[in-house]
């Protein structure tokens, strides 16, 4: 399944073949390249809607030239159709479009062709919605959201919420940096090397003699919190838990910032400052769209096991001051496939 939201403008058509048996949802939605057949009114204002839609609630993907089948009230990727004529609508043109009819200027949003390999120019399209810092109007002067099956329009109480989304503070916990190194290691060092994930192992651990030396794929994978937002992070507090499902043995962590300190352990002071220990990073104060690193897990498999099969997944919750806690899940495999990004420094 494709990772929704990882860098859909870098998409190509293995990616949409993915998608299909998907439904449409709170992030995506689904569009005929027949739409292309109308004029250039009506497309902008179907488009307009959407877009709206989309920066007034999570973001999203909107994809063009998947045709679709019901069942219930969701609409079903079936296939993908024969794409919109990129001699007539280049991506630049497609992409002033939408500009030039959302309200404000909505920063961040991409357009991506994508060959259909045909004898003629034609593509499907990939339109990359970010979040809003405020609300944005469609072109017929209407705020709209997204729900899990449609894009409707918002009242105002709603409309003057995210007008107000800027000014709070938001974030994010990702992956940012994922290491990967192939390493053997003595029957009887196991154990202290793999700490509590031993039991993972419990075959090499019961026969020694049979395995003198275990190949192993050690996997770390680096955490941060990186500022969505437009005010500075001076305060948060960060949990991440490993569901047991997993069975990785690993603890729980938890970070609290306060007032750019970050907290202390012991000593009944609450929270350190530079001159009490050398040691203590820089005090924390994360601008926007940078990220502060958090913390690393460390994973062992076989050297013949492929983390794609183990479901291993990070849950992470997020309290910032004045916001409801943001929450979200990273699946370790993804993030090992997918992100090569450097660890940021501290900010």
């Amino acid at each position: 399944m494709t990772n929704l939201m990882h860098e859909p403008w870098n998409w190509k058509k293995e990616n949409l073949e993915s998608l299909i048996g998907q439904a449409e949802s709170i992030r995506l939605d689904f569009k005929q390249s027949k739409l292309f057949e109308d004029n250039r009114e009506k497309i902008a204002s179907n488009l307009s809607v959407e877009v709206s839609a989309f920066a007034n609630t999570e973001g999203g993907i909107i994809v063009i030239g998947m045709a679709e089948k019901r069942e219930g009230k969701a609409r079903i990727a079936s296939h993908i159709d024969d794409g919109v004529n990129t001699s007539l609508w280049p991506p630049e043109r497609l992409q002033q479009l939408i500009e030039s009819n959302v309200s404000p200027y909505l920063a961040g949003l991409r357009v991506r062709a994508i060959s259909l390999d045909l004898t003629e120019p034609r593509a499907a399209y990939v339109i990359y919605v970010p979040q809003g810092s405020t609300a944005f109007q469609a072109n017929d002067h209407r705020y709209y959201g997204r729900s899990e099956y449609e894009s409707k329009s918002l009242p105002d109480y709603e409309v003057r919420l995210r007008m107000f989304r800027g000014k709070a503070p938001n974030g994010i916990v990702r992956a940012g940096r994922c290491d990967t190194k192939d390493i053997c290691v003595l029957s009887q060092n196991l154990k202290g090397v793999l700490g509590p994930q031993h039991e993972r192992f419990i075959e090499e651990l019961s026969k020694p003699d049979q395995h003198p030396e275990v190949k192993l794929r050690k996997y770390e994978i680096y955490l941060v919190v990186e500022n969505t937002g437009e005010v500075n992070l001076t305060e948060f507090k960060v949990r991440l838990d490993i569901p047991p499902e997993n069975g990785l043995k690993l603890k729980s962590y938890s970070r609290t910032v306060k007032d750019g300190w970050l907290e202390y352990g012991g000593y009944g002071i609450p929270y350190r400052r530079q001159e009490l220990q050398q040691a203590t990073p820089m005090r924390v104060n994360i601008y926007p769209q940078d990220a502060y690193s958090l913390t690393s897990y460390t994973l062992y498999l076989r050297a013949n096991e492929n983390i794609q099969d183990e479901g291993f997944a990070i849950n992470w919750t997020l309290y910032l001051p004045n916001t409801l806690p943001i929450r979200g899940k990273i699946e370790i495999a993804n993030e090992f496939q997918q992100n090569e990004q450097p660890l940021p420094r501290l900010a």
